[in-house]
């Protein structure tokens, strides 16, 4: 998450999910504009893809490229999500919460 309050306010003011941000080497998402479970999880793909092309690449994709390893990272790897949860310790958001009660 972002730490610095100029973060939360760009977040929120251009309705982003979710941001990464090079010079702090950190994704921040944005529960608020998220909807669903599956937004939340793409969302997450979307922007450690940002981190890795930013650190193994120096942004080699576009925009429209992250979303499509976003998406079919979400398709073909349906543990890595809860493999980053572990790793980085997320805590649960709503989304998982509805999940188990259903």
């Amino acid at each position: 998450m972002p730490t610095k309050s100029d973060d939360f306010k760009e977040l929120k003011f251009y309705q982003k999910n979710g941001g990464y941000d090079p010079s702090e080497r950190k994704v921040a998402i944005y529960l608020p504009n998220i909807s669903d479970f599956s937004e939340y999880k793409i969302t997450l793909f979307h922007e450690v893809a940002h981190a890795i092309d930013d650190l193994l690449f120096d942004e080699k994709y576009i925009e429209e490229e992250i979303e499509d390893i976003a998406q079919k990272t979400d398709q073909t790897n349906p543990l890595l999500f809860e493999f980053i949860k572990e790793m980085y310790q997320l805590k649960d958001t709503r989304f998982e919460k509805l999940r188990r009660r259903k």
